[in-house]
């Protein structure tokens, strides 16, 4: 008779590896397409990065031209409520910054519906940005409800909306109220 002798692996073998790699990633990617996983934060870094580099070729504009540009004091931006405006060019949703300042103009990492996206408003002496209605993570905004308010020390603290809505802005001092 046979005897049966059992055999033991000094390590697990290669399609084994490729199994669990993929399992963890299929994993990974599930958590993070549901609400409050863990693309919240990273799209509000991506949110407040856009927001600084908007600021920038801004003040770099104004610089070059002693005004910003204008959008005759209408918000303009890429969702269709404000005009569905391009990425770059006169008509751009902060207009002649890209491609001259920016490559393109940044866009919002996860609109919301028509309304929610990145928005700018100009008379050519003043301007504010906005990051409407889109913020994730901070005080665990929720989207299309009421949200809490915003900390007023948070760099982008939006006078007018941050206690109301989860939205922040960048704003010349004449255009802290709009």
């Amino acid at each position: 008779m046979k005897s049966l002798r059992l055999q033991h692996n000094k390590g697990a073998s290669l399609l084994e590896i490729f199994l669990i790699g993929a399992l963890l990633s299929f994993l990974v990617a599930l958590i993070s397409f549901f609400p409050g996983g863990s693309q919240d934060p990273l799209r509000d870094e991506i949110r407040l990065s856009d927001i600084q580099t908007l600021t920038r070729a801004l003040e770099v504009y104004h610089n070059e031209n002693k005004n910003y540009p204008s959008t005759n004091g209408q918000w303009w931006g890429v969702c269709d409520a404000y005009g569905k405006h391009p990425r770059s060019g006169a008509n751009g949703w902060v207009p002649n910054i890209a491609p001259r300042y920016l490559p393109e103009l940044p866009i919002d990492p996860a609109p919301i519906k028509d309304y929610g996206c990145y928005l700018y408003r100009s008379d050519g002496v003043d301007y504010k940005l906005l990051v409407h209605h889109t913020i994730e993570s901070l005080n665990t905004c929720p989207q299309n409800t009421p949200a809490p308010a915003i900390p007023k020390d948070h760099p982008y603290y939006d006078p007018v909306r941050s206690s109301v809505q989860c939205s922040l802005s960048s704003f010349s001092e004449g255009a802290k109220r709009w």
